[in-house]
């Protein structure tokens, strides 16, 4: 009897125990939703979208930019028209504050538009081998450590190169850039910014040399605080090739300071911030208990309580990333120069990726947290048994899947050497590899293939797409 009593009593302790860890971790995921929910606000969406549909609002598209020239005119007659606006709304703006300059009735620019060029040197011996041997060829080759350029240039080295220590390096369609450069910043008013545009033209700011162009700003919205950290980026080949892209990043002022800026909503999102991690540490302890209690050869065998570490790991390294910008935030006084030098750029974009890996942890966190769900109600009967079908489908699909990502890798790479001198998006085996992923999933058609060889491309396509359109889709829907 004594013995059945004690195994009673461990049974019904152990029972108490997953009862508490289940109560506890729905509260957890409760508390957590509010958290992520409460953080993002619509009003950032709208800001962004907002600012991105005036800067692409004229006669010059970016993506259609092709050349310098229609650099220059994209500046004069799409970027500062939507920038420096004079009109009713603006006007009234400045009557109501004359710190920052309006964009319109909500918004303002913080500082000016900056304006910076990554540069490559002039080098001798481009080309090399039997037919170039009795000729000596310069070029501005691809950009590199080696390659990039540093000295002054102009007629009268007006041009000089300068540091960002709060940039971040730009990894672009063509080619990955340092967060230095060739820096010019247009002032805020409006014929003076277009009078520097001409200035730079006719002084050749841009050239041959020229890799990238970086167009950055700050907007601000001065009714929610939120700042869109704006970079239009456009890559000039070395082969000729032009590449744009807008990337926009946006910071709320919780993301920014403790409490935000001290309203109700605010403070209620750093409590839940700090409940998330209290719960967090809680956790933590519980997966030593677990490890200490069953042994690490034992309890790391659980995938689950793997799992459970990334994700407390991942909680943990949100946090303390946030409070790194929180800390980087007070001591860089955003916007406090602009008030007396309404010209000077404001350099956000490193502590805008901060704020932007924050987010991105807590959405992989998401992902992990709604996941272990399943192993809370795994001993549900209904979920016992989808764990259980789950696991055996797996004996039939990972060698399917197997040969499906070989068979995927060998198109690619056969588009890789067939096409990749031609067309772009398969000059390399991952841009191939993406490229037929996204035309199985009917995102993109493959025939530029085609047209580049009809015999050969056909030839191709009607493989790839007997292969994996039609036998390979109807198994794995099956």
């Amino acid at each position: 009897m004594g013995q059945k009593s004690d195994e009673r009593a461990a049974v019904i302790e152990e029972n108490l125990k997953e009862c508490r860890s289940l109560c506890m971790f729905f509260l957890f995921l409760i508390i957590f939703t509010s958290a992520m929910m409460s953080d993002t606000t619509a009003s950032a969406a709208r800001l962004a979208d907002h600012i991105a549909t005036k800067i692409d609002d004229g006669p010059i598209e970016l993506e259609a930019v092709s050349s310098f020239s229609q650099t220059y005119s994209y500046l004069r007659q799409v970027l500062i028209p939507a920038l420096y606006v004079n009109n009713t709304d603006t006007n009234l703006a400045l009557s109501l504050s004359s710190y920052y300059q309006p964009i319109d009735l909500a918004n303002r620019l913080v500082g000016g538009v900056r304006l910076r060029q990554v540069r490559v040197k002039y080098t001798s011996g481009c080309q090399v081998g039997p037919l170039f041997s009795k000729f000596t060829i310069s070029c501005y080759p691809t950009i590199s450590g080696d390659t990039e350029s540093k000295d002054a240039f102009g007629d009268s080295s007006q041009f000089t190169w300068s540091s960002d220590p709060y940039g971040t390096p730009y990894v672009g369609y063509l080619a990955t850039y340092p967060a230095d450069g060739y820096i010019e910043v247009l002032p805020t008013d409006r014929e003076e910014a277009l009078a520097m545009v001409d200035t730079l033209e006719s002084q050749k700011f841009m050239g041959p040399w020229t890799r990238a162009l970086f167009i950055d700003f700050v907007a601000w919205n001065m009714n929610f605080g939120t700042y869109a950290v704006t970079t239009l980026n456009i890559e000039y080949g070395a082969s000729s090739g032009v590449a744009s892209h807008v990337a926009m990043l946006t910071m709320s002022p919780r993301a920014l300071a403790f409490g935000g800026s001290g309203d109700a909503g605010d403070t209620l999102d750093l409590f839940l911030q700090v409940l998330v991690i209290v719960f967090t540490f809680y956790f933590v302890f519980e997966e030593v208990q677990d490890a200490r209690k069953y042994g690490m050869a034992v309890y790391i065998t659980d995938l689950w309580n793997v799992m459970d570490w990334v994700n407390n790991a991942l909680l943990l390294a949100a946090f303390g990333v946030r409070v790194f910008v929180y800390a980087e935030a007070q001591s860089m006084n955003i916007g406090q120069e602009q008030l007396t030098d309404k010209d000077a750029f404001p350099s956000l974009r490193s502590i805008a990726a901060w704020v932007e890996l924050v987010k991105l942890l807590n959405a992989v966190n998401a992902v992990f947290l709604y996941a272990k769900v399943i192993k809370y109600l795994r001993h549900m009967p209904v979920t016992r048994d989808l764990i259980n079908t789950f696991w055996k489908a797996l004996d039939l699909f990972v060698p399917f899947l197997f040969m499906f990502i070989v068979g995927f890798v060998g198109f690619g790479m056969s588009y890789t050497i067939g096409f990749g001198d031609r067309i772009w998006e398969l000059s390399t085996l991952g841009s191939a590899i993406t490229y037929m992923c996204r035309s199985f999933l009917k995102d993109v058609n493959i025939l530029p293939a085609y047209r580049v060889m009809p015999a050969f491309g056909a030839m191709l396509i009607l493989i790839f797409y007997i292969v994996f359109l039609v036998l390979g889709a109807n198994v794995l829907f099956a």
